[in-house]
């Protein structure tokens, strides 16, 4: 009789996670579902904890959550002084996958995208945006730092800048590439990147890949390398500890 008592809570803790009324803890994700969401404008996006984006060029904007239908009724996203933000705010999770959440955006333009998820950015398509920054940093903040970001770009201006552990793969062209790494280990895979003019400042244990074609310029602070896969006629960065600078 015990066992049979064992088996029937089991089979209701089961069946009564499969809700979306369950408790956070034990609750499942359900049937993987998409919601549109109309929003104001926005040219900035950042996403918290839990959340993966994945950006699409276009003219007409458009955001999709994407996440189990247990869990979509508690994903967020609205826009504050034109930026998008989107949250997860499915607490504990005892019993299902992790990265379930996507947001999918189309957008016209984007200047800016912070990534303060553990969850990864990504580009469907070239982006085209003139000017971008791409953040993965916490000064003076409670952002996370950690999330990787997969972008393939053809513009004018490309911003990195990071403090943590997030890594960059970066392909395509740029007229003026910036990468900043303040602290931690952050890495940046920009082989693939044809750049024109490249500005670098590593404070990372990792390293910079990039591809400078008129000039790269900087400082190399730490013990991560910068590595150019071209040498470039103007070359003026300065190695102040261990991090060198290597043509390849």
């Amino acid at each position: 009789m015990k066992k049979i008592l064992i088996l029937v809570f089991a089979l209701t803790l089961i069946t009564g996670c499969d809700s979306e009324s369950a408790p956070d803890c034990f609750k499942t994700a359900g049937n993987i579902i998409q919601q549109e969401n109309t929003v104001a404008n926005f040219d900035k996006i950042l996403i918290y904890e839990g959340v993966e984006l994945i950006i699409k060029e276009g003219a007409i904007q458009n955001v999709i959550i994407e996440s189990g239908s247990n869990l979509i009724g508690n994903v967020s996203v609205e826009v504050i002084n034109n930026q998008l933000i989107a949250k997860d705010n499915n607490g504990c999770n005892l019993v299902r996958d992790y990265g379930v959440t996507k947001i999918i955006v189309t957008a016209p333009n984007i200047v800016e995208i912070r990534n303060s998820s553990e969850q990864s950015v990504r580009s469907e398509g070239v982006l085209t945006y003139p000017d971008l920054r791409l953040l993965s940093e916490d000064y003076q903040s409670d952002y996370l730092n950690v999330g990787d970001f997969y972008v393939s770009i053809n513009n004018t201006n490309l911003t990195i800048t990071s403090n943590g552990i997030s890594n960059f793969y970066i392909d395509g062209q740029t007229t003026n590439l910036t990468v900043g790494f303040y602290a931690a280990d952050s890495r940046f895979e920009g082989r693939n990147l044809i750049a024109d003019n490249v500005n670098i400042t590593n404070k990372s244990s990792n390293d910079m890949l990039v591809n400078p074609q008129l000039k790269i310029t900087g400082d190399i602070f730490s013990l991560g390398d910068v590595r150019a896969f071209n040498q470039p006629a103007i070359v003026e960065v300065t190695e102040h500890y261990r991090g060198r600078l290597i043509f390849e």
